[in-house]
């Protein structure tokens, strides 16, 4: 079963969130500002565009950048809005559990 078929076997966006974020490196972070690295995203144009898709939803997010040819996702946010935010907070455990933060 390819990435495709695993995400369009949830109905649920938070399942699908933490599905993507399971498979995902944090390359860089700071407050406001991470880089992740994610599998699913390289070379796969139909993850990227859901990500995005996803990621437009979330008002706390100022900016992000998703890139399929190199696997990436960029989020700039601020920090202070990452308690109103589920896919924040996982974010930020994601890092937290990566750099022992």
């Amino acid at each position: 079963m390819d990435i495709s078929s695993l995400y369009t076997k949830f109905s649920n966006s938070s399942a699908k969130v933490n599905l993507f974020l399971q498979k995902t490196q944090v390359l860089h972070y700071m407050p406001g500002r991470v880089r992740l690295s994610s599998q699913h995203l390289l070379n796969n144009p139909e993850i990227a565009r859901q990500v995005s898709e996803h990621l437009e939803t979330i008002p706390e997010i100022k900016q992000f950048t998703v890139n399929a040819a190199t696997g990436s996702l960029l989020i700039h946010y601020s920090p202070e809005d990452v308690s109103r935010n589920p896919f924040l907070r996982d974010v930020e455990q994601l890092v937290a559990k990566q750099y022992g933060r």
